[in-house]
């Protein structure tokens, strides 16, 4: 049933995580590294979420850095995207975008923030997965191999510019915090836990999660969706094959229960959000045509 007019906005799901202008000291520094190594004005949700945990933040890091330090993890990243078999449809035209709300300096915006999720999501993917994979193993005490030698992120130039505020579910139009919710179950099996950031940036263009909402719809309800996750699985657990000899493991490791809840996270995301994210985005990314 659809809410009355003073039903207030609809709950919008939210997670645990610490929000990059209220980071102070060293959290606010990882996440200052974070975005230099990705290349990207954002620090995602994962590591947002890690940050809420007493050391959780520096060990996941410390031992994933190495990846992106060397350009690893933009390389697997960039090929995994490459890889994924993304369906053909057409793009949206200036007209579309117009006629959603999306101006030209709003069009130019969202092309930055799908480009940021691109990228930050399919790096974060493989080198994420290396490091779940390590934890299942019991390996979270020591280095296998030596880190690859620094040469960049290798995904592409740094980004410029800063993506639109992330809006709180109080910021949106009840309209606007239904689709966000509609589109956060996109891909999921049942109602899911974790929401995606990427729509609240959008969320300042309601026109733009429309069309969003309209072209990945059919691909979520035949089961095309499904299949692409599944594709972007496979590729990063293959590419977190041949990146896991470059993972560090700084010790000593934090507190078992620290230990025990960046495990689960890892698990978590990269076999559900991060995942679903990757070719999301790329098939929005793929609909902005130049």
């Amino acid at each position: 049933m659809a809410p009355g007019p003073d039903a207030g906005p609809i709950p919008v799901r939210t997670y645990p995580a610490v929000a990059e202008a209220e980071a102070t000291r060293a959290t606010a520094a990882l996440f200052a590294e974070i975005r230099r190594a990705l290349g990207v004005p954002v620090v995602n949700l994962i590591w947002r979420h890690l940050a809420t945990r007493p050391g959780g933040l520096e060990w996941a890091w410390g031992a994933v850095a190495p990846l992106y330090r060397s350009g690893a993890a933009g390389r697997e990243g960039a090929a995994l995207l490459r890889a994924l078999p993304l369906p053909d449809a057409p793009g949206w035209s200036r007209a579309d975008l117009r006629a959603a709300g999306v101006d030209e300096a709003a069009e130019r915006t969202v092309r930055r923030v799908l480009d940021s999720y691109n990228r930050s999501n399919a790096m974060n993917l493989v080198a994420l997965t290396a490091l779940a994979r390590r934890l299942r193993e019991g390996g979270d005490s020591e280095a296998r191999g030596a880190a690859p030698a620094e040469t960049g992120a290798d995904g592409g130039p740094p980004m410029a510019g800063a993506l639109p505020a992330l809006l709180a579910p109080a910021e949106m139009a009840p309209a606007t915090a239904e689709l966000v919710t509609r589109l956060d179950g996109f891909g999921e099996v049942g109602e899911g836990r974790i929401p995606a950031s990427m729509y609240r940036h959008l969320a300042h263009w309601p026109g733009f999660l429309a069309l969003a909402a309209t072209r990945i719809a059919p691909l979520h309800e035949d089961g095309r969706l499904t299949g692409l996750i599944a594709a972007a699985g496979e590729h990063a657990g293959a590419a977190a094959e041949r990146v896991a000899g470059a993972l560090a493991m700084p010790g000593p490791p934090p507190p078992a229960p620290t230990r025990v809840a960046v495990a689960a996270a890892l698990a978590e995301f990269t076999s559900s959000v991060i995942a679903k994210m990757v070719p999301i985005c790329a098939l929005l990314r793929r609909a902005m045509q130049e």
